[in-house]
């Protein structure tokens, strides 16, 4: 059974996310849920210009990215590897306990790569949503 567990409006303007190299102002709405070990994030795009919605115009409801929550150490290093390889970064935004990236994967695996350097206060975060306890 799939539950629910958290709904966060994520209005991260403040922080000023880019999405394609230029200075962001979009909005969504972000549902986290757990099937069994598997994360599933509904993200509902409210306004700007993002991948989320680029990806509904593209593709409707479809799996957009698929994500791999890291150390923050290692972080730097997976990203200048996806970044090396031929895969530039879309999007990406930091908040206080982890940094995420967003790297065009597309036309190798069809859809978008997520990275998330995660410090142990995202890491518990996680532990916390995906046993309910938050």
């Amino acid at each position: 059974m799939t539950r629910v567990y958290a709904r966060q409006d994520s209005r991260w303007q403040a922080a000023v996310p880019p999405y394609l190299g230029k200075p962001g102002n979009w909005v969504c709405n972000l549902h986290i849920a757990y099937a069994g070990d598997t994360q599933i994030e509904l993200i509902q795009p409210v306004s700007g210009a993002s991948m989320y919605q680029e990806s509904l115009d593209r593709h409707c409801d479809a799996v957009q990215h698929v994500a791999y929550w890291l150390d923050d150490a290692d972080y730097d290093a997976a990203a200048a590897h996806l970044e090396s390889s031929g895969y530039p970064q879309i999007q990406n935004f930091r908040l206080p306990i982890l940094r995420v990236g967003y790297y065009d994967t597309r036309r190798a695996i069809g859809v978008v790569t997520e990275i998330v350097g995660s410090t142990e206060a995202g890491h518990e975060l996680r532990r916390n949503l995906k046993s309910g306890n938050f």
